[in-house]
Protein backbone atom coordinates (compact mmCIF):
# COMPACT_ATOMS: atom_id res chain seq x y z
CA UNK A 1 0.00 0.00 0.00
CA UNK A 2 1.42 3.49 -0.96
CA UNK A 3 1.60 6.29 1.34
CA UNK A 4 -1.26 8.33 -0.49
CA UNK A 5 -3.51 5.55 -0.62
CA UNK A 6 -3.09 4.69 3.10
CA UNK A 7 -5.25 7.61 4.13
CA UNK A 8 -8.09 6.26 2.18
CA UNK A 9 -8.47 3.48 4.13
CA UNK A 10 -9.04 5.75 7.44
CA UNK A 11 -12.16 7.47 8.33
CA UNK A 12 -12.32 10.59 10.26
CA UNK A 13 -14.65 10.44 13.14
CA UNK A 14 -15.30 13.84 14.88
CA UNK A 15 -17.89 14.66 17.58
CA UNK A 16 -19.45 18.61 17.74
CA UNK A 17 -21.89 20.20 19.77
CA UNK A 18 -21.25 24.22 19.31
CA UNK A 19 -17.88 24.28 18.10
CA UNK A 20 -18.02 27.42 15.69
CA UNK A 21 -14.71 28.45 17.36
CA UNK A 22 -12.99 25.73 17.12
CA UNK A 23 -13.95 23.34 13.69
CA UNK A 24 -12.75 24.93 10.29
CA UNK A 25 -9.41 25.09 12.43
CA UNK A 26 -9.98 21.57 12.99
CA UNK A 27 -11.18 20.59 9.33
CA UNK A 28 -8.11 22.43 7.33
CA UNK A 29 -5.61 20.39 8.77
CA UNK A 30 -7.10 17.05 7.22
CA UNK A 31 -7.94 18.15 3.85
CA UNK A 32 -5.87 15.08 2.57
CA UNK A 33 -8.51 12.77 4.24
CA UNK A 34 -11.36 12.04 1.48
CA UNK A 35 -13.74 10.97 4.44
CA UNK A 36 -14.67 12.85 6.85
CA UNK A 37 -17.86 11.82 9.48
CA UNK A 38 -19.09 14.86 11.92
CA UNK A 39 -21.26 13.32 14.74
CA UNK A 40 -22.77 16.54 15.96
CA UNK A 41 -25.18 16.66 18.61
CA UNK A 42 -27.54 18.92 17.65
CA UNK A 43 -25.40 22.22 17.95
CA UNK A 44 -27.42 25.34 17.90
CA UNK A 45 -24.64 27.76 16.38
CA UNK A 46 -22.46 27.95 13.04
CA UNK A 47 -20.64 24.18 13.06
CA UNK A 48 -22.57 22.61 10.95
CA UNK A 49 -22.69 25.49 8.25
CA UNK A 50 -18.78 25.81 8.52
CA UNK A 51 -18.69 22.06 8.31
CA UNK A 52 -20.62 21.55 5.32
CA UNK A 53 -18.05 24.26 3.29
CA UNK A 54 -16.15 20.90 3.43
CA UNK A 55 -16.26 18.64 0.46
CA UNK A 56 -14.43 15.95 2.49
CA UNK A 57 -17.09 15.94 5.55
CA UNK A 58 -20.30 14.71 5.92
CA UNK A 59 -22.40 15.67 8.97
CA UNK A 60 -24.64 13.49 11.06
CA UNK A 61 -26.76 14.32 13.56
CA UNK A 62 -27.83 12.53 16.89
CA UNK A 63 -29.10 13.65 20.14
CA UNK A 64 -26.23 13.80 22.79
CA UNK A 65 -26.93 10.69 25.98
CA UNK A 66 -22.92 9.89 26.19
CA UNK A 67 -19.45 9.89 24.48
CA UNK A 68 -19.70 5.59 24.76
CA UNK A 69 -23.06 5.89 22.55
CA UNK A 70 -21.81 8.99 20.22
CA UNK A 71 -18.34 7.35 19.11
CA UNK A 72 -20.05 3.81 18.57
CA UNK A 73 -22.61 5.31 16.50
CA UNK A 74 -20.26 7.03 14.41
CA UNK A 75 -18.42 3.64 13.86
CA UNK A 76 -21.72 2.89 11.70
CA UNK A 77 -21.56 5.64 9.49
CA UNK A 78 -18.27 4.15 7.72
CA UNK A 79 -17.04 1.11 5.64
CA UNK A 80 -13.66 2.07 6.40
CA UNK A 81 -12.07 -0.30 9.27
CA UNK A 82 -9.66 2.56 10.35
CA UNK A 83 -11.02 4.83 12.31
CA UNK A 84 -9.12 8.83 13.62
CA UNK A 85 -10.91 9.81 15.94
CA UNK A 86 -10.69 13.67 17.21
CA UNK A 87 -12.34 15.85 19.07
CA UNK A 88 -13.49 19.62 17.84
CA UNK A 89 -10.78 20.52 19.22
CA UNK A 90 -7.94 18.59 17.95
CA UNK A 91 -5.27 19.83 15.28
CA UNK A 92 -3.49 17.23 13.72
CA UNK A 93 -0.34 18.01 12.76
CA UNK A 94 1.38 17.56 9.25
CA UNK A 95 4.33 15.95 11.06
CA UNK A 96 1.61 13.28 12.38
CA UNK A 97 -0.55 13.17 9.10
CA UNK A 98 2.74 12.10 7.34
CA UNK A 99 4.25 9.87 9.95
CA UNK A 100 0.76 7.93 9.66
CA UNK A 101 1.24 7.60 5.82
CA UNK A 102 4.68 5.76 6.56
CA UNK A 103 3.24 3.74 9.34
CA UNK A 104 2.13 -0.51 8.79
CA UNK A 105 -0.98 -0.21 10.17
CA UNK A 106 -0.65 -3.74 11.60
CA UNK A 107 -2.00 -3.34 15.54
CA UNK A 108 -4.91 -2.84 17.11
CA UNK A 109 -4.16 0.69 17.65
CA UNK A 110 -1.76 4.31 17.62
CA UNK A 111 -2.02 6.80 20.62
CA UNK A 112 -0.72 10.08 19.99
CA UNK A 113 1.10 12.73 22.34
CA UNK A 114 -0.69 16.13 22.68
CA UNK A 115 0.68 19.74 22.60
CA UNK A 116 -1.86 21.77 24.83
CA UNK A 117 -2.14 25.38 23.23
CA UNK A 118 -3.50 28.47 24.31
CA UNK A 119 -5.06 30.74 21.77
CA UNK A 120 -2.43 28.86 19.08
CA UNK A 121 0.51 28.99 20.97
CA UNK A 122 2.13 25.34 22.12
CA UNK A 123 2.61 25.23 25.52
CA UNK A 124 5.79 23.42 26.44
CA UNK A 125 4.22 21.04 28.76
CA UNK A 126 1.10 19.80 29.82
CA UNK A 127 -0.85 17.47 31.91
CA UNK A 128 -2.25 15.56 29.05
CA UNK A 129 -1.35 11.92 28.73
CA UNK A 130 -1.12 10.24 25.26
CA UNK A 131 -4.44 9.32 23.87
CA UNK A 132 -5.66 6.13 21.55
CA UNK A 133 -6.52 8.59 18.04
CA UNK A 134 -5.92 5.95 15.29
CA UNK A 135 -7.81 2.61 15.83
CA UNK A 136 -9.10 -0.64 14.07
CA UNK A 137 -12.90 -0.66 14.49
CA UNK A 138 -13.20 -4.33 13.78
CA UNK A 139 -11.33 -5.07 16.93
CA UNK A 140 -11.78 -1.23 19.40
CA UNK A 141 -15.05 -0.17 21.24
CA UNK A 142 -15.78 2.94 23.57
CA UNK A 143 -16.93 2.66 27.24
CA UNK A 144 -17.77 5.22 29.13
CA UNK A 145 -15.58 7.01 31.83
CA UNK A 146 -16.66 9.15 33.97
CA UNK A 147 -16.51 12.56 32.19
CA UNK A 148 -14.13 10.94 29.10
CA UNK A 149 -14.77 8.04 27.03
CA UNK A 150 -12.27 4.69 27.24
CA UNK A 151 -11.00 2.84 24.21
CA UNK A 152 -10.73 -0.75 24.82
CA UNK A 153 -7.62 -2.20 22.86
CA UNK A 154 -7.78 -5.59 22.97
CA UNK A 155 -4.38 -6.23 21.15
CA UNK A 156 -1.26 -4.48 20.65
CA UNK A 157 -0.60 -0.61 20.45
CA UNK A 158 1.90 2.09 20.29
CA UNK A 159 2.73 5.45 20.15
CA UNK A 160 3.34 8.15 17.35
CA UNK A 161 5.95 10.48 17.73
CA UNK A 162 4.18 13.18 16.31
CA UNK A 163 1.81 15.54 17.98
CA UNK A 164 -1.89 16.90 17.87
CA UNK A 165 -2.31 19.86 19.07
CA UNK A 166 -5.48 20.51 21.97
CA UNK A 167 -6.20 24.14 20.68
CA UNK A 168 -9.52 25.08 22.04
CA UNK A 169 -10.43 28.53 21.39
CA UNK A 170 -13.67 28.59 23.26
CA UNK A 171 -14.69 31.10 25.85
CA UNK A 172 -14.10 31.28 29.33
CA UNK A 173 -17.17 30.85 30.25
CA UNK A 174 -17.57 27.96 27.88
CA UNK A 175 -14.87 26.20 29.37
CA UNK A 176 -15.75 27.10 33.38
CA UNK A 177 -18.94 25.46 32.82
CA UNK A 178 -17.47 22.58 30.93
CA UNK A 179 -15.31 22.10 33.97
CA UNK A 180 -18.34 21.81 36.38
CA UNK A 181 -19.93 18.76 34.38
CA UNK A 182 -16.65 17.55 34.10
CA UNK A 183 -16.48 17.40 37.60
CA UNK A 184 -20.33 15.98 38.52
CA UNK A 185 -18.95 13.31 36.78
CA UNK A 186 -15.99 12.38 37.82
CA UNK A 187 -17.54 12.58 41.86
CA UNK A 188 -20.27 10.23 40.26
CA UNK A 189 -17.84 7.48 38.82
CA UNK A 190 -15.02 7.72 41.70
CA UNK A 191 -17.50 8.27 44.52
CA UNK A 192 -21.18 7.31 43.95
CA UNK A 193 -20.05 4.14 41.74
CA UNK A 194 -17.22 3.75 43.70
CA UNK A 195 -14.78 2.82 40.94
CA UNK A 196 -10.93 1.38 41.90
CA UNK A 197 -9.11 5.06 42.03
CA UNK A 198 -5.62 4.50 40.50
CA UNK A 199 -2.69 6.81 39.53
CA UNK A 200 -3.33 10.50 39.52
CA UNK A 201 -6.85 9.60 41.06
CA UNK A 202 -5.95 8.18 44.15
CA UNK A 203 -4.36 11.12 44.93
CA UNK A 204 -7.14 13.17 44.59
CA UNK A 205 -9.29 10.88 46.55
CA UNK A 206 -6.37 11.13 49.46
CA UNK A 207 -5.76 14.45 49.96
CA UNK A 208 -6.77 17.84 50.09
CA UNK A 209 -3.82 19.31 48.44
CA UNK A 210 -3.99 18.09 45.07
CA UNK A 211 -4.62 21.53 43.39
CA UNK A 212 -1.35 22.98 45.09
CA UNK A 213 0.14 19.74 43.31
CA UNK A 214 -1.35 20.16 40.39
CA UNK A 215 -0.58 23.76 39.78
CA UNK A 216 3.33 23.21 40.50
CA UNK A 217 3.57 20.05 38.53
CA UNK A 218 2.00 21.92 35.76
CA UNK A 219 4.06 25.13 35.99
CA UNK A 220 7.62 24.11 37.28
CA UNK A 221 8.10 20.13 36.46
CA UNK A 222 5.81 19.83 33.25
CA UNK A 223 7.71 23.85 31.80
CA UNK A 224 4.71 25.77 31.33
CA UNK A 225 6.05 28.77 33.33
CA UNK A 226 8.73 29.17 30.47
CA UNK A 227 5.73 30.56 28.67
CA UNK A 228 5.12 33.15 30.21
CA UNK A 229 1.40 34.73 30.95
CA UNK A 230 -0.33 31.62 28.90
CA UNK A 231 1.98 29.07 30.71
CA UNK A 232 0.45 30.42 33.94
CA UNK A 233 -2.79 30.76 33.03
CA UNK A 234 -2.75 26.85 32.00
CA UNK A 235 -1.23 26.17 35.41
CA UNK A 236 -4.38 28.00 36.34
CA UNK A 237 -6.93 26.25 34.62
CA UNK A 238 -5.21 23.04 36.08
CA UNK A 239 -5.70 24.01 39.17
CA UNK A 240 -9.02 25.48 38.99
CA UNK A 241 -10.54 21.95 37.61
CA UNK A 242 -8.76 20.22 40.46
CA UNK A 243 -10.17 22.76 43.03
CA UNK A 244 -13.75 22.22 41.91
CA UNK A 245 -13.48 18.56 42.06
CA UNK A 246 -12.01 18.80 45.73
CA UNK A 247 -14.94 20.95 46.44
CA UNK A 248 -17.42 18.79 45.14
CA UNK A 249 -15.93 16.08 46.71
CA UNK A 250 -16.58 17.31 50.58
CA UNK A 251 -19.63 18.90 49.71
CA UNK A 252 -21.01 15.29 48.83
CA UNK A 253 -19.10 14.24 51.88
CA UNK A 254 -21.01 16.57 54.44
CA UNK A 255 -24.30 16.66 52.79
CA UNK A 256 -23.76 12.87 53.02
CA UNK A 257 -23.05 13.16 56.74
CA UNK A 258 -25.88 15.74 57.78
CA UNK A 259 -27.76 13.23 56.09
CA UNK A 260 -27.16 10.19 58.34
CA UNK A 261 -27.64 12.27 61.22
CA UNK A 262 -30.65 13.54 60.22
CA UNK A 263 -32.06 9.88 59.71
Amino acid sequence: MNTGSKLNHIAVLILTYNEEDNIERTLQALDEFSEIIIVDSISTDKTQEIANRFINVRVVERPFDNLMNQWNFGHLLTNRNWILSLDADYRVSAELIKEIKETDLHLDAYYAPFRYCIQGTPLRGSTLPPRPVLYDKRKCSYLQDGHAQLLQIPGKSESFKNPIYHDDRKSLHRWLMSQNNYADQEIHKLVHEKQNAEGADRLRMKTILSPFFVFIYTLVIKGSLLNGRKGVYYALQRMYAELLFLLKRLDDRIMNTAQKKSD
